[in-house]
This record gives structure tokens, C-alpha cells and sequence, in this order.
């Protein structure tokens, strides 16, 4: 996709024109030689920039790898075939050409989806579910219809990779409404886990979207997910059921386990800490004869250390 030498940046070996006026920087600062009047025609946000008289012809970073970069530029280019080597590729194209504002090149990435649903249908379902697009969403199902109706296709299982509860439990999740409730923490893993094996943001969603209801049972797991999302409201809640779990709620910065400080975030664990260590106001428990943590308390006054 690039070359260089010892003493040269990596440079494009598609576009690589020295008579070319822009140079565009990939993320990892291989260098694209492009002709402005191609980035003007295409780019609504790239044309009053280039036209600017004082625009300097500096180089101009992408946020994209070399090979989704090329890509982008294939699609302005319409340099055929066009194609796309995956799905995260795709995503990464279809972000560059809303960025930029690039009527065109979107017309024709949709094309090479449209044609890439024939084979692939499902994937390009989800795909058309995450940018709202109703019509290539139409389409896939059409294929998916296509497809299945095929006398030339062979019924054969598909391994999931799933006990049979987690499958039902997950196929309850794409399919039963209103969504199932999950009565054990592992399940929530294993469910986030087949989300993403299969590409099924609406299971993901539904999953993330129960797990409020879930913190009066499994506060802690759910505060060290909730790290791992950056998810501060989530957090909060969870530490404010602490105090029903027996396990968790008499916590202080001595007895903390090495197995509880590898779970969360370290922003996260930190944020805790500095709450043990600095805000443990609480209250006497008469049955234990102990001083229990304000759990409330400490939940409102949280936040991550960074």
C-alpha cells in the first residue's frame, strides 16, 4: 500500500503524483499526493478550505489507515473495482464519507454494498441498521429471502459456540418483546459476547439497557463493567446498592483483595479508592457492631481519577 526509503516518509503507491497539489497524511503518516480540483469537486467540507486564498498547501491529516484512506479516495477516484477488503473497513469509509461530505463517493460505496448483499445479506442488514438506511436494509432482507428460497442451498446447522440456555437466551433477545430478563451475571458476558460474534447490535442494546435493573443483585460486577464502558451513571448506581452485597460492602482501602483490584478500570478503581479513603461516612451497624460504608453517599460523590 506504501513505500519508502531510509530517509523518506512512507509514501502511496497509488497516489503518489508529484504533479499532484495536496498531500494528505494517513494516520500512520504515509503520504497521499492528490490533485485539489478532485478533493474540491467531491468534499463540501474540503472545497472551502482549498479554495480559501490563504490556504496553504501543507500536508493534511486523515484519521484513517492507509488502506482505508485509499479506499476513500478509490470511491472519489472511481477507480474499479471498487470493493471492500471487511466490514470494519466499511464502517471506518462510510465515517470518512460522512465526515467529508462526499455525496458521490457515497452513492457508490451504497452500489458496492447493494452487489455485496447478494452473498452476504445479513451482515449487510446490520450494516444498514446502524446507519438507518431503510432501503439497503429492504435489500438484504430481499437477498436474505433469495437466498433461502435457493433449492440449490443445503440445509446445515450453524455452531454457535453456546450452551443451550445462553442460545435461547439470546435468540429470546433478538426476537421476544419486551426483552427477557437475565437472572445470572455470567449470562451478561456470554450475551455480549454472541452480540458481537454475530453482529447483533440489538442484542447488545437490550442487554445494556437491563443492566440497571440488575445492580441491587450484582453491584460490583456491574461498577467494574460499567469502568470498562466508561459508563458513569451505571457506576454510580451500582455503588449505591453496594450495601447489598455481602461480599463488597464493608470494603476499606486495607482489606481490599488483589483480585478485586484487578477488575475495574484504574481510573475507575482510583476514583474508589480516593472515596474509601477520604469519604467514609457512615453509619453503626448495631447487628454486626461495625461502622458500614454510606453507600449513597459515596455513589453521588463519585467520579473516575484520570
Amino acid at each position: 500500500m506504501s513505500n519508502a526509503t531510509k530517509d523518506s516518509p512512507l509514501r502511496s503507491m497509488t497516489y503518489n503524483s508529484d504533479e499532484a497539489d495536496v498531500t494528505l497524511l494517513s494516520s500512520d503518516g504515509t503520504e497521499f499526493k492528490v490533485h485539489s480540483y478532485m478533493l474540491k469537486a467531491h468534499s463540501l467540507v474540503l472545497r472551502p478550505i482549498l479554495c480559501d486564498p490563504a490556504f496553504k498547501p501543507s500536508p493534511m491529516t486523515i484519521d484513517a489507515s492507509p488502506e482505508d484512506l485509499t479506499c476513500f479516495l478509490d470511491l472519489m477516484h472511481n477507480k474499479p473495482p471498487h470493493t471492500i477488503s471487511d466490514w470494519p473497513q466499511a464502517e471506518k469509509v462510510l465515517d470518512l464519507i460522512d465526515q467529508y461530505e462526499c455525496d458521490v463517493a457515497s452513492e457508490r460505496i451504497w452500489v458496492v454494498l447493494n452487489e455485496k448483499a447478494k452473498s452476504e445479506p445479513w451482515r449487510v442488514f446490520c450494516l444498514a441498521s446502524k446507519r438507518n438506511s431503510l432501503a439497503l436494509a429492504k435489500h438484504a432482507l430481499s437477498c436474505m429471502a433469495d437466498m433461502l428460497g435457493d433449492p440449490k442451498l443445503e440445509s446445515s446447522p450453524i455452531p454457535m459456540d453456546a450452551n443451550f440456555s445462553y442460545l435461547e437466551l439470546f435468540l429470546d433477545f433478538m426476537l421476544k418483546y419486551p426483552a427477557p430478563t437475565i437472572s445470572d451475571w455470567p449470562a451478561v458476558p456470554a450475551m455480549l459476547a454472541l452480540a458481537d460474534k454475530w453482529d447483533t447490535p440489538v442484542v447488545s442494546e437490550r442487554v445494556r439497557n437491563g443492566l440497571n435493573h440488575m445492580t441491587k443483585r450484582y453491584p460490583w460486577e456491574i461498577f467494574c463493567f460499567a469502568s470498562h464502558e466508561n459508563n458513569l451513571e451505571l457506576a454510580r448506581k451500582a455503588l449505591e446498592n453496594m450495601g447489598q452485597d455481602f461480599k463488597h460492602n464493608t470494603m476499606t482501602l486495607l482489606d481490599i483483595s488483589a483480585k478485586d483490584v484487578l477488575e475495574p478500570t484504574v481510573p475507575y478503581l482510583v476514583g474508589l479508592l480516593c472515596q474509601l479513603g477520604t469519604n467514609r461516612e457512615g453509619y453503626w451497624n448495631k447487628k454486626d457492631h461495625r461502622m458500614d460504608v454510606n453507600w449513597e453517599k459515596m455513589a453521588k460523590e463519585f467520579s473516575p481519577r484520570r
